[in-house]
């Protein structure tokens, strides 16, 4: 008589850790991973329901028994103030994150400009530019820390996350910021397009 024995692997739960939500073009793009047991992702948009757009869900199993997933949305075609919030959640934690955008600034180049976010000192707070160029940091709590190639234009981080910045040319300052604000269950991240103006007025194309 034969007797098989089977190996179980049993996964311990893997909370819902982090969840990043972006946008390109007019897709928002939401995801996260390492978490156990296997989760599901829902979309809202303020103030129309998500079920009206198309949206798109994956997940995905690695060889450890933890799950990926990852979503698209599209997004309401030249609305730039609508906010589309993204949650993940398994049986044992959830996270949300959400994305809103700003109307564009205009602002003449060689000048102060103050980039609005609202935030507190609850939050760890991450400006971007051109979204993959990090511009500062700063945990709860914590000390603030600008990239050395920012640090001539950043003037000034007030406790809501508002950022004082020096802008230069079009080439270095021209462009989409993005101020993330983490909070223990929540993301929530604001882009807005600064467009410079040259000195006769006229407006400078992205």
């Amino acid at each position: 008589m034969f007797v098989f024995l089977m190996e179980m692997v049993l996964v311990p739960g893997a909370p819902v850790a982090r969840v990043d939500i972006m946008l390109l073009k007019h897709t928002v793009t939401c995801k996260s991973g390492g978490i156990y047991p296997r989760p599901e992702l829902t979309w809202s948009v303020s103030p129309r329901p998500a079920t009206t757009l198309q949206n798109t869900t994956e997940v995905h199993e690695d060889d450890r028994g933890l799950f990926d997933i990852s979503g698209s949305l599209r997004t309401i075609s030249n609305d730039k103030e609508w906010a589309y919030s993204c949650s993940v959640q398994s049986e044992r934690s959830a996270r949300k994150a959400t994305m809103r955008q700003n109307p564009p600034m205009q602002s003449a180049s060689y000048r102060e400009v103050s980039l609005p976010c609202n935030g507190s000192a609850l939050c760890d707070i991450t400006w971007t530019f051109k979204l993959n160029q990090t511009i500062l940091t700063k945990p709860a709590g914590g000390r603030l820390q600008v990239e050395k190639e920012w640090e001539p234009r950043v003037k000034e981080l007030s406790e809501s996350g508002r950022l004082l910045l020096y802008v230069t040319s079009s080439a270095e300052s021209q462009g989409t910021y993005t101020c993330a604000l983490s909070y223990p269950e929540e993301t929530d991240v604001t882009t807005i397009e600064l467009i410079l103006e040259d000195h006769d007025g006229g407006r400078l194309s992205l």
